[in-house]
């Protein structure tokens, strides 16, 4: 059986891997002329909405995990912080539409 806190630091990878699915399918969705914007737009949504969650429980996950010394489930909530900010770098929330190339 996992332990509580191991198990919050592989949510927050869980998260990270989830929002950067919905994005990119989100991105891919959306570069179809004959596919619905309100999917894109949900995927969007549900991406962003994961990815912000993700760092909420990043965030708590790493400090709680700190204060307990436990440094090797720590660093895989830092882990998944860093995919987190990867994915917010990699999709912007704003300026990556057609106009800003």
């Amino acid at each position: 059986m996992l332990r509580t806190r191991f198990r919050a630091a592989l949510a927050v990878l869980v998260l990270a891997v989830l929002a950067a699915t919905a994005l990119a399918v989100a991105e891919a969705v959306g570069a179809f002329p004959t596919t619905g914007e309100r999917l894109s737009a949900l995927l969007w949504l549900a991406g962003w909405v994961l990815l912000a969650w993700g760092a909420v429980l990043g965030v708590a996950t790493l400090v709680r995990l700190l204060r307990a010394g436990r440094r090797t489930d720590a660093a895989l909530a830092a882990l998944g912080l860093a995919c987190l900010l990867l994915v917010a770098v990699l999709h912007p929330l704003a300026g990556s539409g057609g106009a800003a190339a």
